[in-house]
């Protein structure tokens, strides 16, 4: 009961940020993926009840990989599973927590910290992707 009331009450989503979410998971280019600290069941609920797995193609989470964000293995675990090299081609990620931004910095990762949806809205990487 406590674990359905959690999952039911404690989702605040931006709107103008699920906004941005739609239109680039329209573009068949362009990979979207969820990285978050959560539990199985937080995770499962995301994905299945919420409906992330309709825009993002997989989600990255603490209690699969072991280990939180802060934590330099979390972004090579992603790394290793998606088969990307971040020197060759790094993966633009949003985060709205410094000590996350500071670790995939450090793996190479493109990492910016998101405040309000501009943050993401107006980056450079973004912005033309969306006027397409």
């Amino acid at each position: 009961d406590v674990i359905d009331y959690w999952h039911r009450h404690d989702v605040n989503l931006n709107e103008s940020l699920w906004q941005i979410i739609r239109k680039l998971s329209q573009n068949p280019s362009i990979h979207l993926y969820i990285a978050t600290n959560q539990t199985h069941e937080r995770a499962d609920y995301l994905w299945n009840d919420l409906g992330f797995k309709t825009y993002f193609k997989d989600i990255y989470y603490s209690a699969k990989l072991g280990c939180f964000k802060n934590d330099p293995r979390y972004f090579r675990q992603i790394e290793e599973q998606l088969g990307i090299d971040p020197a060759e081609e790094p993966p633009l990620f949003f985060d709205d927590d410094k000590r996350n931004i500071k670790v995939s910095s450090e793996r190479g990762w493109t990492a910016v910290y998101f405040d309000t949806t501009d943050d993401c809205l107006n980056h450079p990487l973004i912005t033309p992707l969306l006027a397409a």
